[in-house]
């Protein structure tokens, strides 16, 4: 791959790759090969997109977060990011706190609550003209399997689509069919898949 070639030969550090699937592996191969580097795979996602929604039939309804729910999804991104994000990816609960004041001032952060306690989040990110990602979808380990991810997924696809999106996409962790499944039931279709390896060793 040109890429990497010209990179190794101008003695650049790259601490990693992502992309699609073939494309990071094959980078990731020849990287390897020239640097000495260790590629490990940290993370594999499915992409979907998402034109028309399938709403299911779970009990709550779909908000904004409100500043006075900061603590609670920052807390929420913190569990989110220990559950599906490598190490190397987390953050400090102080910086997700910042990100949570700024996430929730742009109006970037929902909640499916149920008799008006939040229960699930989502946040929208990559705003496009046509398109937008859903993200950090998220409901705490007491409260699962009862739809609420799936709620808030959905209800939230369909908010984007009805103010002009032409569609919706999200990442899911490859090794997760729990989540794969729920968001092909309301409608997502996969796309492609990604991969983010890591290079550890001489090209440090």
């Amino acid at each position: 791959m040109v890429l990497a070639k010209h990179l190794f030969a101008t003695q650049t550090t790259i601490p990693g790759v992502v992309g699609p699937a073939k494309m990071s592996e094959a980078f990731a191969s020849i990287w390897s090969r020239l640097s000495g580097a260790k590629a490990t795979l940290m993370l594999a996602q499915k992409i979907y997109k998402i034109e028309e929604v399938t709403l299911p039939s779970v009990n709550g309804q779909l908000r904004l977060a409100v500043s006075q729910e900061t603590d609670l999804i920052a807390r929420w991104l913190v569990e989110f990011g220990n559950e599906s994000l490598p190490p190397s990816e987390r953050s400090s609960f102080e910086a997700i706190f910042r990100q949570t004041v700024r996430a929730i001032e742009n109006k970037l952060a929902y909640v499916w609550t149920v008799d008006e306690i939040p229960v699930s989040m989502a946040h929208v990110v990559r705003s496009t003209e046509n398109g937008i990602s859903i993200g950090a979808v998220y409901t705490p380990r007491h409260l699962r399997k009862r739809g609420f991810a799936s709620a808030v997924v959905a209800h939230l696809s369909q908010e984007m689509l009805k103010s002009g999106k032409k569609f919706c996409a999200l990442c899911t962790d490859l090794s997760n069919p729990t989540s794969n499944k729920i968001y092909q039931n309301v409608g997502y279709r996969e796309i492609s898949e990604s991969k983010f390896f890591l290079f550890e060793g001489k090209n440090e």
